[in-house]
């Protein structure tokens, strides 16, 4: 038992309105059936402005206030006074969230574990690649980039080059240098790879996106070809990106699966 959680138990022993007879270890206590958890605690601390450290009985004055506060929380359910508009819209949005936060992590674990650990790459696999694409690995690309943070600021960015602005304008005063150089293929981030591989020279590529906060829009400046490369030198790089490029490809399948079996129904245009 954590001696945050020793703590805790003992402040209990005082406080008259919270039941003393939690069912798991995490709830602190109940107040008319209801549990205040550990993580209640740990959230109030987080966000209450208490700097992160707790004495003893400041922490069991914490825990009276949020024990107040579900009593009065639930003589306001008794009065109806969860019908109220303002509330309701708070817990929407709330509830919006945290919706969201459980379908991404879902996901993320189903990612993990159902689609890149399924996705094998020998080394036998990375050599007949390299053997397949030499000339294309040994090609070095000249790139400029418009980097934003999001995708507001990059749709912005787009306007302003489909109206005659030009590329290095736009990205001129962006923190991140927009001129990239001569990059060799493993510098790229994986979702230029097949934008740039389109590209001719001087052309531009649509909004690029990588994660919930990167942005790109890139041009291709111009190609050259590099020095020859030795197999043992990219052997590592080669299998992470057919390794990515494997998963993004099994995903796509599994995706498209789960789509044909589900039912799903639009209730708006």
């Amino acid at each position: 038992m954590s001696l945050r959680l020793v703590l805790a138990l003992a402040a209990l022993s005082s406080l008259p309105a919270c039941s003393r007879h939690a069912a798991t270890p995490d709830v602190l206590c109940t107040v008319d059936g209801v549990g205040i958890h550990e993580a209640d605690v740990e959230y109030r601390l987080r966000t209450g402005g208490h700097g992160g450290v707790l004495t003893p009985e400041s922490r069991k004055n914490l825990l009276e206030s949020i024990i107040a506060e579900q009593l009065l929380s639930q003589r306001a359910v008794e009065l109806g006074f969860d019908a109220d508009p303002s509330y309701r819209e708070a817990v929407r949005q709330l509830e919006a969230q945290v919706a969201a936060v459980k379908r991404k992590r879902l996901a993320e674990i189903f990612s993990r574990k159902e689609v890149s650990a399924k996705v094998d790459v020998s080394e036998a696999d990375a050599r007949r690649y390299f053997d397949d694409h030499k000339d294309e690995l040994r090609t070095e690309l000249h790139v400029l980039q418009i980097f934003r943070r999001s995708e507001p600021e990059i749709q912005k960015a787009a306007a302003l080059l489909a109206s005659g602005v030009a590329f290095d304008e736009v990205a001129r005063g962006a923190a991140t240098t927009s001129d990239l150089g001569y990059l060799k293929w493993q510098e790229m981030p994986e979702v230029w790879r097949a934008p740039l591989a389109a590209l001719s020279n001087g052309g531009i590529s649509k909004v690029l996106q990588s994660g919930k906060d990167r942005f790109w829009i890139i041009q291709l400046v111009d190609r050259r070809q590099g020095a020859e490369l030795a197999f043992e030198s990219v052997k590592s790089a080669l299998i992470d990106r057919l390794r990515a490029s494997g998963a993004e490809q099994r995903r796509a399948e599994v995706e498209a699966e789960l789509r044909r079996r589900a039912k799903i129904v639009y209730t708006t245009p």
